[in-house]
């Protein structure tokens, strides 16, 4: 197994399995910290996909209770005649304010209402 030069030995065997062992070892070693690293890789592109995920829900969420709000803000104005649909040839701005302001103040007069009895 060792190499032979005109009948010489270059490399002992003690020489060639420690150079065997080494490589080995290195070997291992590698593909511990190569692993690692992988494993640390995917665990961060899943923690992402998680927080990309979670921020999606939200920002549906407020899509949705923003949806909600309007709606609800749309039929108390079909009730008393305002047109909400800024893009409509009957929209009226001042009507809208108007609306708007006093749908504001009887928000602001409920929750005053709702805290002055808590007290």
């Amino acid at each position: 197994m060792a190499a032979v030069a005109a009948g010489k030995e270059v490399i002992n065997f003690t020489t060639l399995n420690f150079l065997r062992f080494t490589a080995l070892a290195t070997g291992l070693g590698y593909g511990v910290y190569r692993q690692g690293a992988l494993t640390r890789q995917v665990a961060k592109e899943k923690a992402a996909a998680e927080d990309r995920h979670h921020r999606e829900l939200v920002e549906e969420g407020k899509i949705a209770y923003q949806a909600m709000l309007d709606r609800q803000t749309a039929e108390k104005a079909a009730k008393q005649g305002v047109v909400t649909d800024i893009n409509s040839y009957k929209f009226n701005t001042e009507q809208y304010i108007n609306f708007m302001v006093a749908e504001m103040e009887k928000e602001a007069a409920a929750e005053k209402a709702a805290k002055s009895k808590k007290k």
